[in-house]
């Protein structure tokens, strides 16, 4: 018989529990040593085929089967399931548990000791982790913001928008230099600006307003975008650049 014809079919793809799997008679413990397995965590296998040291999700679904009660994904790995990949190459699982939550240590595991509210986690998949809303309140902290630039930008891409420009020098018709802004379309002087410090300085925004408003006495239409729009209303922000889009290049047309 072949390998491939001895695997259980409800254990082919997705990571788990080597000892509920022996307990329930899919395998025994001399199968689970052979070739056809991989060991991800302890006690926790996923089928040799199915097996991608680079597939965050299925990092995701293996931790998930070592969570306390009250434990759930998080912060990066959290919005990754939620459809925004910020991740680097290898990036460990993020998760946050309960103050007397204990896991074991592994490399591939990232903990934050935090308590949860019942509203702030939900269980897809059976992946506990945090809200779109709780997500993005978290990374909202804690983001670097070219990192929240770049998920704008594939978020724009992926939706079918003109690539916009990153970091683009706005003059005025002076051209005396105004600003930059995180991403543009300078065709139809759009400014797209990332606004992910929840602890601004009153000097910062004060700065802020004056290059804002400098902006639109150049023509320029700004539009701001929080952590909260990146991750939990995306299909809003595509709406909304394209919508602007639009009125720009009506706008343009309507000029004699």
């Amino acid at each position: 018989m072949s390998r491939a014809a001895s695997v259980p079919n409800q254990l082919s793809f997705l990571p788990f529990s080597g000892s509920h799997a022996v307990a329930a008679g899919l395998l025994s413990k001399r199968m689970l040593a052979g070739p056809a397995w991989c060991r991800l965590l302890p006690d926790v296998y996923v089928h040799a085929a199915a097996f991608d040291p680079d597939d965050h999700r299925m990092w995701c679904n293996a931790v998930a089967l070592k969570l306390p009660a009250g434990a759930a994904v998080c912060g990066l790995s959290a919005a990754y399931l939620w459809g925004v990949d910020l991740l680097p190459r290898r990036s460990p699982v993020h998760v946050v548990l309960p103050r007397t939550g204990r896991i074991r240590r592994h490399p591939r595991i990232a903990v934050t000791n935090s308590t949860l509210a019942v509203d702030d986690t939900v269980l897809l998949s059976a992946v506990p982790m945090t809200t779109e809303v709780r997500t993005a309140f978290d990374l909202g902290r804690t983001l670097p913001r070219p990192d929240a630039v770049a998920a704008v930008d594939a978020l724009l891409h992926d939706a079918g928008l003109p690539r916009p420009v990153p970091q683009h020098k706005v003059a005025d018709p002076q051209g005396r230099f105004i600003g930059r802004v995180d991403l543009a379309y300078p065709q139809w002087r759009i400014a797209l600006e990332y606004e992910g410090d929840h602890h601004r300085g009153r000097a910062t925004f004060r700065r802020d307003v004056h290059r804002y408003n400098a902006l639109r006495a150049a023509g320029w239409l700004v539009l701001r975008f929080t952590a909260d729009h990146v991750l939990r209303r995306s299909g809003q922000v595509a709406q909304d650049v394209r919508q602007a889009i639009d009125e720009r290049r009506t706008s343009r047309r309507a000029q004699p």
